[in-house]
């Protein structure tokens, strides 16, 4: 069962609150879902779930959601041809037992456009996205903090990971990490892209810990430019890449991570902490 199951219908949801819903909050299938000025709160399953379905996200929160079952996707859930766009969105605490915490993203399209991330915890890998044969688009996003469990051994990004013919879009976007995880925080196996263009990865944590790191992009060729296309951004580790005009383990000298929304408690403003 769902919160609001929809099949071949047309929704708009405003100014509600989905609170510890035990399974999918919204579960659209062949559908147009507009959802705006929204909170998800401590939701037990998905919070979206869409199947070949248009989604538009604006102005909404997720705090604390978690897919307990033993599948992929722990906030959002995208598949069979979906369309999705999130805008002015903010993720606090996705976990997914699986993979995936914030989400799925299979066969399907997928954007996110001035949009914060937070503590995002799986089992096995992906803390924020899992794609297969999807296309994932991040612009103006800040992901701050991220964690696999350490217990279960994977090849697959600690962050993002990308499969089957797959294309990674990181734009204008900064992700912080830790040097407790090893993993690349970006992989991307063979048939699929990674572009990171103006964009930061650091890691807070001791050096010392850095010596058995992975890279912070992973790809089937860091070496081939249009399977791995890094320009003017700052990356913690990145040895045996091809890069333009980037930088590797310079400080980026972030402002203030305990603040992130700076005084004006507003985010993607001229105070911010990163």
């Amino acid at each position: 069962g769902a919160g609001l199951y929809l099949i071949n219908a047309t929704a708009r949801i405003d100014s509600c609150l989905f609170n510890k819903a035990s399974h999918q909050s919204v579960y659209a299938i062949n559908s147009t879902v507009r959802i705006q000025n929204t909170e998800f709160v401590k939701t037990r399953g998905r919070s979206i779930t869409s199947l070949g379905s248009v989604i538009r996200v604006n102005n909404t929160v997720f705090r604390d959601t978690i897919n307990v079952n033993n599948t992929q996707g722990g906030t959002l859930g995208h598949s069979a041809n979906t369309n999705a766009e999130y805008i002015n969105t903010a993720f606090y605490n996705s976990n997914s037992n699986h993979s995936g915490g914030v989400g799925l993203n299979e066969n399907s399209t997928v954007t996110f456009n001035r949009s914060f991330f937070m503590n995002m915890t799986t089992e096995f890998a992906a803390a924020a996205f899992s794609n297969i044969n999807s296309q994932l688009t991040l612009k103006n996003c800040v992901i701050n903090g991220f964690r696999v469990n350490p217990n279960n051994s994977t090849t697959t990004g600690s962050l993002i990971s990308s499969g089957g013919t797959s294309a990674l879009n990181i734009y204008n976007s900064t992700i912080i990490g830790s040097t407790t995880v090893l993993k690349a925080p970006i992989a991307s196996s063979a048939g699929s892209t990674v572009k990171f263009y103006n964009s930061v990865i650091w890691k807070y944590g001791f050096n010392a810990q850095n010596v058995n790191a992975e890279r912070d992009i992973l790809t089937e060729n860091n070496n081939n430019s249009s399977i791995c296309d890094i320009r003017n951004s700052m990356l913690y580790k990145q040895e045996n890449t091809v890069m333009t005009n980037s930088l590797i383990g310079i400080n980026p000298k972030l402002t203030d991570m305990s603040n992130l929304f700076g005084p004006d408690g507003l985010l993607f403003t001229a105070d911010d902490g990163f």
